[in-house]
């Protein structure tokens, strides 16, 4: 089966938010013969093919005229996204060259390039959301004031458009958010094809064999975008109100960002290790005990948990960081109490989470609804 899969990647080719992770399912799913990325860039659209087989750059341009033409119609992230007709044109080229069984997406923001793409071409398909869009700037307008509160609206209103425009092109949704959301998009869209599935991870078996995942190390770990004002609230929360009433353990804070967005007590403890704009999550790895991600807004799933499940870690996390896995995959913790007591007992220590029968069982439910989906 040959795929093509469709990542917004904005992250400077730092291996952070779950690719890696995503890319390794894949390869582990339905038998892949190949795989086709194809990832954004802030300067350009880069058409990255063949991930077994070497790199071919394709540039992408982008129009200021179109973006003229196309903002007061389309939300600001989609249309300056919109590359100029000839390059759309070398595009749809490419993607019939390469003549896919599928195609996979994994943002509202390409539905414009590539929905049309498998439509002209009948290529099967699939939108792999971890984030409902509108939800997410409906959830903006709610708790902004002012010119700001404005535009998050109007940015909702104008995707939800899009994405029930563009539902007409899709052969299936595999929402990995909550089985509920899922659950609603089907009923709104008067269609079975919004189907709940669990997120792509997967236990990385190459890394990882017979007691591997047993550490000697004590230490947390929280790997987040600083960028992200839920992360940064939820690193400083951790901060003071657990991790100052832990002893004998460091706080590795790893991810993109500048050292700048980190509160300067937090930036001086000795006991807080930082690795910042890592290439290799092996940098930090044998330092970590226990991941935890108490996060308590955002809207989508966390994705940095396929880290902790790539790893064998166990997880400490809230109710709202869990969404889209297994209600029993992770450690639950909400209070400061409940934060102290499971990191105190270090009960992650000395047990191995149950993440391969999790993941195998992913692999599963995808090559099930994918399967159904191409043999139509």
């Amino acid at each position: 089966m040959k795929m093509l899969i469709v990542f917004e990647d904005q992250l400077s080719g730092i291996p952070y938010g779950g690719r890696q992770e995503s890319l390794a399912f894949y390869k582990r799913a339905s038998h892949c013969s190949d795989i086709v990325r194809v990832e954004y860039k802030l300067d350009s659209w880069k058409l990255l093919s063949g991930l077994r087989h070497g790199e071919k750059n394709l540039t992408l341009n982008r129009s200021l005229m179109i973006f003229l033409m196309t903002a007061p119609l389309l939300p600001f992230t989609l249309a300056s996204r919109i590359p100029d007709p000839i390059s759309y044109y070398k595009l749809l080229r490419e993607v019939a060259k390469y003549d896919p069984d599928v195609i996979i997406s994994y943002s509202y923001r390409t539905h414009i390039i590539f929905a049309l793409i498998s439509k002209i071409l009948r290529i099967k398909y699939v939108v792999r959301p971890h984030n409902i869009e509108s939800d997410y700037f409906s959830s903006l307008a709610r708790k902004s004031t002012g010119i700001k509160k404005i535009a998050y609206m109007r940015e909702s209103i104008i995707i939800s458009f899009i994405e029930k425009f563009f539902d007409r092109y899709i052969d299936a949704e595999f929402y990995d958010i909550t089985e509920s959301d899922s659950l609603k998009r089907g009923a709104n869209r008067d269609r079975n094809r919004c189907l709940y599935m669990p997120s792509a991870a997967i236990v990385d078996s190459m890394t990882h064999k017979d007691n591997d995942w047993k550490t000697s190390s004590n230490n947390i770990c929280f790997v987040g975008s600083l960028d992200n004002s839920n992360n940064m609230e939820a690193i400083e929360w951790f901060y003071d109100e657990v991790f100052k009433y832990i002893k004998g353990k460091k706080f590795i804070i790893a991810g993109k960002g500048d050292s700048s967005r980190i509160r300067s007590d937090i930036a001086q403890d000795p006991n807080v290790l930082f690795f910042l704009n890592y290439t290799n999550e092996e940098e930090f790895i044998h330092l970590v005990g226990v991941f935890i991600n108490p996060v308590k807004r955002g809207s989508g799933i966390n994705i940095k948990n396929m880290i902790a499940i790539k790893y064998d870690r166990f997880l400490i996390c809230t109710e709202v960081a869990a969404r889209g896995f297994p209600s029993n995959a992770f450690l639950i913790a909400e209070s400061k109490m409940e934060w102290l007591d499971l990191i105190n007992r270090e009960s992650y220590l000395n047990v191995q989470p149950d993440y391969t029968s999790m993941s195998n069982s992913f692999i599963k439910d995808f090559e099930n609804a994918l399967g159904a989906i191409l043999n139509e």
